[in-house]
């Protein structure tokens, strides 16, 4: 059979575990890697045999697929009668997709912001006239003091995490959260995200006579590959996908880097006594001949991908 199979090594279990992504649900361990292997393929083999009988499709193999093309839901590979916590969910467009394609059993966002109320009421009527029998819902909630004890199957944020600068917080959130053997899945921006930009304006503040530290001053987390993962291992999480890749992102037409940085959400009180207008300025200029092409200015984003999964053996009681 030519699906992919992921084989790793699992300390929580002691086993070597082989998962077959395109297959929803189709797994093996084993006590040698060869052992996992074969499992696995007389699972495969179950699987495929089980779906023919009840007369559901069959998923043709896609061969290999990189991590950074495959899609975040993708990665989290949702599967029916799930339960689905969705951290950081903004307008629940993306939370109630999830309940609806995948079926899951319940679906549940959280975002910290009470502003999208009126959007998760219009996301709960269009799901509610579905008449699905699954549940969706939407909270107010502080990813880093979440009020749910092993409720979710799986655990999934897209882009929120490096706004969060409590992370040993959340990565104990989201433990005490998930299920035995429930699964971590996240995307977020990493170390070296607008690292020109940042670095001019250190630069630039300091010839200003003012500190600017970015561990403490820029608003986002911006952790390196390694320094997340000994979060989540020392959590007792399995690491199966620590991924960081490239992106550049364009900025629209007549956004400049000057505007990008009006977005961030900086400490007011830093620019109290200085011209933080004539400071990102300085900064655009500085970075002029890095960031701006063919008339367009761009960042260059760093992003980290994890998959990480919390023992079927380990409770929040353990």
């Amino acid at each position: 059979m030519k699906y992919e199979v992921i084989i790793y090594w699992s300390d929580e279990d002691q086993a070597f575990i082989a998962e077959v992504p395109e297959l929803p649900g189709c797994a093996a361990d084993g006590e040698t890697y060869q052992e996992a292997v074969q499992n696995v393929e007389i699972i495969m083999q179950q699987w495929i045999e089980t779906a023919q009988e009840i007369g559901r499709s069959v998923p043709q193999p896609k061969g290999r697929l990189r991590i950074k093309d495959m899609s975040l839901v993708e990665l989290l590979n949702p599967k029916e009668n799930e339960h689905i916590l969705d951290l950081g969910c903004g307008d629940g467009k993306r939370t109630t997709k999830i309940a609806i394609k995948e079926k899951a059993a319940r679906v549940v966002g959280i975002d910290h912001s009470e502003s999208f109320s009126d959007e998760w009421d219009k996301a709960r009527r269009a799901y509610g006239d579905l008449e699905f029998h699954g549940d969706l819902e939407f909270h107010v909630m502080d990813a880093a003091s979440l009020n749910f004890n092993e409720e979710f199957d799986a655990v999934f944020s897209n882009h929120v995490i490096h706004h969060i600068k409590t992370p040993k917080e959340v990565i104990s959130s989201v433990w005490n959260a998930l299920k035995p053997g429930g699964r971590f899945v996240a995307e977020f921006y990493g170390h070296g995200t607008a690292e020109e930009i940042i670095l001019a304006l250190q630069q630039v503040m300091s010839s200003e006579n003012y500190s600017f530290d970015i561990n403490e001053d820029f608003p986002w987390y911006l952790p390196t590959q390694e320094e997340y993962c000994n979060l989540l291992t020392s959590q007792r999480f399995t690491v199966i996908v620590n991924k960081i890749f490239p992106k550049k992102l364009d900025l629209e037409y007549g956004v400049d880097i000057r505007s990008w940085l009006e977005q961030i959400p900086f400490n007011t009180e830093m620019f109290n006594h200085i011209n933080k207008e004539a400071i990102f300025k300085n900064v655009q200029k500085k970075v002029s001949d890095q960031l701006f092409r063919n008339d367009k200015w761009f960042v260059n984003y760093q992003h980290i991908r994890i998959v990480a999964r919390k023992s079927s053996q380990l409770s929040n009681n353990n």
